[in-house]
């Protein structure tokens, strides 16, 4: 199921979510767990933290971005544009879309199990 979630203050908080997901806060945190990644994920914030975790076996193309938010990913990817606040590119076949912008909060991409 696609789903659409919107916040002014409060935090978003997904745990094994299938479907396509756009979610956006104005300064709650964004938190997604991914059981497995084949469909696209788009999350915006303005101040809050975005956090999302998938599979070690993910593929996935990327446009991640913030302002003045530190950006962490523990995939090994191959970059295609970096500017030091936006970076693109993809980890493995890039067979979903990934995108994430922030003004002033930190993303994490992480491995989960």
């Amino acid at each position: 199921a696609n789903m659409l979630l919107k916040s002014t203050s409060g935090s978003i908080l997904l745990e094994d979510s299938r479907g396509k997901i756009n979610a956006s806060s104005v300064s709650g945190e964004i938190a997604v767990k991914l059981p497995d990644f084949k469909n696209d994920l788009n999350l915006k914030t303005v101040s809050g933290a975005v956090k999302v975790t998938m599979p070690v076996n993910s593929n996935f193309d990327f446009d991640i971005g913030s302002i003045s938010g530190d950006i962490y990913n523990d995939f090994s990817a191959r970059i295609s544009y970096a500017d030091g606040r936006k970076f693109e590119g993809s980890v493995g076949n890039g067979a979903s879309k990934l995108t994430v912008s922030t003004t002033s909060g930190d993303i994490r991409i992480m491995k989960g199990e």
